[in-house]
């Protein structure tokens, strides 16, 4: 079962998405009695059904929060289309703003982050953080790094089954909430890691929840919200744009 929306998108670089980096909670239950039809069907039937969904995707909000080797405990709130991109990163170091339009990708960072990123203090670095932060700086295009998390089809193409997810290697638990909507959760594994889907009970069947099934004590995972959502992005002007040194991106 491939649920990792961003894995390949952002592997060559911080993997800031990894879902094999988080650590949630992923608790199964019993199998789920048998009083709804859709959860009649059994684990692989409800989980193609919600992956058939999330392929379909025109636009999603994504939200969470993971356990990221780069910038440490990291909270992201994304939305994205097609096109555009609007979002941030928030992360120990500090924020991190992120846009993408049909012009190109930037990012923003806070001053809490470029002091971290810099390193030192010194009268050359407090007028570089000055210059730097709160101003946006280009994405490269070949930047997969965080360009990845601004990838819609990255996120479609990632919910599928393989033919060894069957009933009897994937697990269901009871239906909980996610949010305010009923979701069952089934557990399958992705390469080496175990991971969790939440998927909603009622249609359209959309995969609401996900996270690593290996509960550490984090509350960490990713939510999918607002799917459909119209994402309205201003490409930054001219003036708010720095331009960095070449190969000194710290994102």
């Amino acid at each position: 079962m491939k649920t990792a929306p961003t894995r390949r998108a952002v592997a060559a670089g911080t993997a800031i998405l990894a879902l094999s980096s988080l650590n949630a909670c992923g608790a199964i239950g019993d199998l789920v009695p048998g009083s709804n039809a859709f959860v009649e069907q059994g684990p692989r039937k409800v989980a193609e059904a919600g992956f058939d969904e999330m392929r379909d995707l025109t636009s999603i909000r994504v939200l969470g929060s993971m356990e990221d080797k780069r910038f440490g405990f990291t909270r992201i709130d994304i939305k994205l289309d097609d096109t555009n991109c609007t979002g941030t990163l928030d992360t120990a170091e500090g924020s991190i703003r992120v846009t993408q339009t049909a012009d190109g990708a930037w990012f923003s960072a806070d001053e809490d982050f470029w002091q971290a990123t810099i390193g030192v203090q010194s009268p050359q670095a407090d007028r570089l953080i000055r210059k730097y932060a709160g101003n946006w700086s280009s994405i490269g295009k070949d930047d997969k790094k965080i360009l990845g998390l601004c990838d819609l089809e990255n996120y479609r193409g990632s919910f599928t089954l393989d033919k060894t997810d069957t009933d009897d290697t994937l697990k269901m638990g009871e239906v909980v909430e996610v949010g305010d909507t009923d979701a069952v959760p089934i557990t399958g594994r992705d390469g080496k890691e175990l991971v969790t889907v939440w998927i909603g009970v009622d249609a359209p069947h959309r995969v609401l929840k996900i996270a690593p099934a290996r509960d550490t004590g984090r509350e960490d995972a990713l939510y999918f919200e607002e799917f459909g959502l119209d994402v309205v992005v201003k490409t930054p002007a001219k003036k708010d744009i720095v331009v960095l040194p070449q190969g000194q991106s710290p994102v």
